[in-house]
């Protein structure tokens, strides 16, 4: 491969990976909907789509999101050099689509929990202890993190491409006979 030297590095990407301008590419896929610590609490509920979390904690899960993006992407542009490429593949929520509502799976953990608790095999305290450290941002969020000048002064963004892909239980299982 001549000059090309692929890595992979088993730290969290909120924090340096390689040397100063060392980077001419970067690929980040399916990872930026993680967050770098969970939330203090999410209350009842343990993830950022549960239907008992409050307003209030979805906010802040939501600027926790923004300041991890944000110090992502300051971490990328000391790593990388004049002309490197960038490339990043979210998970997002989008308007009367996928991520509005919880992932099929998450409601069937969910369901699990709840039958665990009514059979006194988990305490409640246990349950409501769980904080899924996660926030699927929307379009309008991730645009709005490029327009912080720290942002603009380090990246010329060439190209942003939305794909919705319908995440429902019909699409993935056309024929019923849903099992996780």
């Amino acid at each position: 491969l001549g000059n090309v030297f692929p890595m992979a590095v088993g730290r969290s990407h909120f924090e340096r990976l390689a040397p100063a301008g060392s980077l001419d590419l970067v690929f980040a896929f399916i990872t930026l909907h993680w967050l770098d610590r969970a939330a203090p609490s999410l209350g009842p509920g343990w993830h950022c789509k549960h239907p008992e979390v409050s307003a209030e904690a979805r906010e802040a899960l939501r600027q926790q999101s923004a300041g991890d993006l944000a110090q992502f992407l300051m971490h990328r542009a000391v790593e990388t050099g004049t002309g490197a490429k960038l490339v990043l593949s979210m998970v997002g929520a989008g308007p009367g689509g996928h991520g509005v509502g919880p992932h099929p799976m998450l409601v069937q953990v969910d369901t699990v929990l709840k039958v665990m608790v009514s059979e006194g095999r988990l305490p409640q305290s246990l349950v409501d202890s769980i904080n899924l450290p996660y926030y699927l941002r929307t379009e309008d969020e991730f645009h709005s993190m490029l327009v912080y000048s720290s942002i603009q002064e380090l990246y010329d963004v060439n190209r942003i491409q939305v794909d919705y892909v319908a995440d429902t239980n019909a699409t993935r299982h056309p024929r019923g006979g849903i099992s996780w």
